[in-house]
């Protein structure tokens, strides 16, 4: 057994192994980025790749295409800090909806120079029921009055029948999260080309390591052989794209001084792509 390996979840199924990462560039389909960790899922992943990605191909403002498993409003807000754009699925759950039928905090507008918020009722949520934190995140709190609330005829589809106002949270960086919404609802068929871009080498490294084996045991080794996996990747890919005697002529001109010609990679767009080993 493999001491460093985890118990993961995948496709409803329990499978012992890692949670593998991979950022592929959009132009030059080369893996720009790759990680190997224990990590049960991939919200605490976005960050760490982009950042890799960056680094590694010098571009300032990147592009970013992820599923829905990365998405986590501090990495977002984190990556938009960074210049970045970011385009990340947000799961169903995300939705501001209300229980047992009654009016969800999707259904109040915001109305962020008076830092409040407008109930379907057309009435004001103001900013005076302090402070929560939750999951290491600070909510504010907006409520209504009890009074006003007491007479809306639309009390019963928004009021819960135990309060006699509306209360909602708010986290103190939501606007992050509205920009990437309208971002992502502007991008229509954007999502469309991670898929296209990530599945060829993702599926070629699957290949590679034999229905989804590391054949190495512990988290540093099997980091060592993704990585060696990748390599290979790019070696059989630059020599596809600019063919044996052209690689070869390259390198004999840098091995006598010449600056000789080189493959840049250039506009890129990271997708960030799950790459998962099962065996123990």
């Amino acid at each position: 057994m493999d001491p460093d390996a985890r118990l993961l979840q995948k496709r409803g199924t329990s499978i012992v192994g890692y949670n593998g990462q991979i950022a592929v560039d959009d132009q030059a389909k080369l893996i720009v980025a790759v990680d190997l960790v224990q990590d049960g899922n991939d919200t605490q992943q976005l960050v760490p790749m982009m950042t890799q990605a960056q680094a590694v191909t010098g571009s300032e403002g990147l592009v970013g295409l992820a599923d829905a498993g990365y998405a986590n409003g501090e990495h977002l807000k984190v990556c938009e800090e960074m210049g970045m754009e970011m385009y990340v699925p947000l799961p169903k759950q995300a939705a501001q909806k209300g229980l047992d039928g009654r009016f969800g905090r999707d259904d109040f507008h915001d109305d962020e120079e008076a830092d409040s918020y407008r109930c379907p009722a057309g009435q004001t949520l103001v900013h005076g029921g302090g402070i929560e934190h939750a999951k290491g995140k600070r909510y504010l709190v907006y409520r209504s009055r009890a009074k006003v609330c007491g007479v809306c005829p639309l009390k019963e589809q928004c009021v819960s029948p135990s309060k006699t106002y509306r209360r909602l949270k708010r986290w103190e960086h939501e606007a992050v999260m509205e920009r990437h919404r309208q971002r992502m609802a502007e991008g229509d068929g954007v999502m469309r080309r991670r898929g296209s871009v990530v599945e060829h080498p993702f599926g070629t490294l699957k290949s590679w390591a034999g229905i989804h084996y590391f054949l190495m045991r512990g988290l540093a080794k099997c980091r060592g052989e993704l990585n060696l996996m990748t390599l290979c990747y790019h070696f059989k890919r630059m020599l596809t794209a600019v063919n044996v005697p052209t690689f070869i002529a390259y390198c004999q001109a840098r091995m006598v001084g010449s600056r000789g010609s080189c493959v840049m990679i250039s506009g890129v767009v990271c997708i960030v792509r799950v790459f998962r080993s099962k065996r123990a």
